[in-house]
């Protein structure tokens, strides 16, 4: 087999037709790295772990460190909470608190406290606090009530 062949198009009879394209466009690249965006390699004892971002369903910061729960699972590493929030899809996760980030997919009930702010409940049970801060990020949600 030729570089051609790995490289370019060729009819059913193995020519080249001349015109050489890459099997894998700059579109391809894009879809792979899309794809790969949506997904947080966590560094956390001595592996890396590689979550979906639809299986995260909150972050909480926990002094110098930040814990994200998946499921049954959580997982804890160094880094600013800022610096997680910049890497998610920001249609899926909100800030809520200064201390957390969640997943907003994951959202089945938010409980109206004190002046502006919010008890969230979500679909696994856990209830998050939200802040009066960070309400604009809950908008969406609001929003969409009928």
């Amino acid at each position: 087999m030729s570089i051609r062949a790995i490289v370019g198009d060729q009819d059913s009879s193995g020519n080249s037709d001349g015109n050489s394209r890459p099997l894998f466009s700059l579109q391809d690249k894009s879809k792979r790295e899309d794809c790969l965006a949506r997904r947080l390699s966590i560094r956390t004892e001595g592996r890396v772990i590689l979550l979906d971002e639809d299986e995260i369903s909150f972050i909480r910061a926990e002094a110098n460190y930040v814990r994200v729960f998946a499921g049954n699972e959580s997982y804890r590493f160094r880094r600013a909470i800022s610096v997680v929030l910049e890497r998610l899809d920001p249609r899926k996760f909100a800030q809520v608190h200064r201390s957390i980030i969640v997943n907003l997919t994951k959202v089945k009930q938010l409980q109206p406290c004190n002046s502006g702010e919010f008890l969230i409940l979500l679909r696994d049970g856990t209830t998050l606090p939200s802040s009066r801060k960070h309400k604009p990020a809950l908008q969406p949600l609001l929003e969409r009530t009928l």
